[in-house]
């Protein structure tokens, strides 16, 4: 179902899921729909981030009476690779870079 809490500023509306694979639970997962009285509504995206991929859960469009939402499930494989690949470029290119301090005389 969909809940709603009063914030400092803003209504939270909240929806949460739990998310199977063949049968086995993958993950819980919270997405929340930040309504501001002054501003357009933001939205906070559930995540799941493994070596194998990132499983992002969006509360789209939802009716609070009727309790139905309308979801968005995004599967990207391998994002955390990219992060571990750019840190080892980062760190290579400090190695490569520092100086030499051996002095030949």
């Amino acid at each position: 179902g969909i809940t709603r809490d009063r914030g400092k500023d803003r209504f939270i509306d909240s929806a949460h899921f739990i998310i199977n694979r063949d049968g086995k639970e993958i993950g819980r997962f919270s997405s929340e729909k930040h309504l501001f009285e002054n501003f357009q509504p933001s939205t906070e995206v559930g995540i799941r981030s493994t070596l194998k991929e990132d499983i992002y859960v969006i509360l789209a469009d939802y009716n609070r009476v009727s309790q139905v939402a309308t979801i968005s499930v995004l599967i990207n494989p391998l994002v955390m690779w990219i992060w571990i690949g750019g840190t080892i470029m980062v760190i290579g290119t400090l190695v490569a870079i520092w100086p030499d301090h051996k002095r030949e005389n």
